[in-house]
């Protein structure tokens, strides 16, 4: 499961990756329920599909971890009639219109948190189209300085295929701090136990 052999403990971070819609943000949930009840405090973001009521996927939503009634748009497909009552935006990925000012609003604010672990989810091709982001995951995950004022660890979930203008998804692969799991249909029940105990290695080493 784990693509790293080394000690836990020589990690500061983790990154979940695997290819979309096979349940990283699913490993998320079960993840932070685990270290919450270890005692450990968690704060971030998470991102979803929004489906239609004939089960269409028509784009995703960013809800904050400790308050998930505040969710906004991410994105919608442009096809989607419902997307006419959100403000015009000039980001695109493929067939969805970004909302970036409702990600950045959502998930800026989450690197000043007073938590032990800091849960992005995701730093993928949407979310990276805020420089603000691209730039607090780049200090947090691989810069010197602490994650924020007391979080420990990052946990963050990234593509498996990583397109080749994103170069920070190649550094946060690349990066000898970061420690990955890949997320398939065989490993993906017991991985929220495995990255758990990673997790409290990471954070009783420092």
């Amino acid at each position: 499961m784990e693509t790293q052999s080394a000690a836990p403990t020589r990690f500061s971070h983790i990154l979940v990756s695997g290819p979309p819609g096979i349940g990283k943000t699913t490993v998320c949930k079960k993840l932070i329920s685990l270290i919450e009840a270890k005692g450990l405090t968690c704060d971030g973001f998470f991102t979803e599909e929004v489906r239609s009521t004939n089960n269409k996927r028509i784009g995703f939503d960013v809800i904050p971890l400790k308050h998930p009634e505040q969710r906004l748009p991410l994105a919608r497909a442009t096809y989607y009639s419902g997307s006419n009552h959100l403000a015009p935006t000039r980001y695109h990925v493929g067939k969805y219109a970004v909302f970036v000012e409702n990600f950045e609003k959502s998930a800026l604010p989450v690197f000043q948190t007073e938590s032990d672990v800091l849960l992005l989810d995701e730093v993928g091709k949407m979310e990276l189209l805020s420089k603000s982001f691209t730039q607090e995951v780049d200090r947090a995950m691989l810069g010197s300085g602490k994650v924020s004022k007391t979080a420990r660890c990052a946990l963050a979930t990234i593509p498996v295929v990583t397109p080749a203008h994103l170069l920070l998804i190649k550094k946060l692969r690349s990066n000898s701090r970061c420690k990955i799991f890949e997320v398939n249909v065989e490993n993906r029940d017991e991985m929220p136990e495995e990255v758990c105990k990673t997790i409290l290695q990471i954070i009783k080493y420092k």
